[in-house]
């Protein structure tokens, strides 16, 4: 099966120390039989909430970490000595393990060519197109317009029921 491992190690690793701990992270996966597909060196990132890690006897908070990932195959089996080794681990702040698929499966941003949006079956449609730079000007004259154009329909039509009850 196909696994992809998301790490972070713990912020106080040097730069200088990052590179070994990585390669103790592949050579853990060898250790498994697992083959590597495609991986990320870790970057320092901003965590979104304080996370405890008990190094030896005291609770150590982190607000930071390094993130990275390892794309590999491995046998089910081996995924549970996997947990068990990385568990033990000192550098390890948290780590994930996920099933997924050989491909490269991330999604590119699709452009979208244009939204249509109505207020009401009667209001006129609005297109919105992407990639456009928006000028503040010509939004707000635009918008006068359509409400003027809605406002116009409305008594036009306020005028024809007054015109078909007169008649009546």
């Amino acid at each position: 099966m196909v696994y992809e491992i998301g790490y972070l190690i713990l912020p106080t690793v040097s730069d200088e120390k990052l590179a070994p701990e990585v390669t103790k992270l592949k050579e853990l996966l060898d250790s498994i039989e697992a083959t590597v597909i495609s991986d990320e060196y870790p970057v320092l990132i901003s965590l979104e909430y304080e996370m405890v890690k008990r190094i030896e006897t005291k609770n150590n908070r982190f607000n930071q970490g390094y993130f990275g990932w390892i794309k590999f195959e491995a046998s089910p089996e081996e995924i549970v000595k996997l947990k068990k080794k990385l568990d033990l681990s000192k550098v390890i702040l948290r780590y994930i393990i996920l099933t997924t698929v050989k491909e490269n499966t991330i999604a590119s941003k699709r452009p979208l060519s244009a939204n249509v949006v109505t207020r009401s079956s009667r209001a006129p449609k609005v297109v919105i197109e992407d990639n456009v730079p928006m000028n503040k000007e010509k939004v707000d004259k635009e918008i006068d317009k359509l409400v003027e154009e809605v406002e116009t329909s409305e008594d036009a039509e306020n005028t024809e029921e007054t015109t078909q009850e007169a008649e009546a």
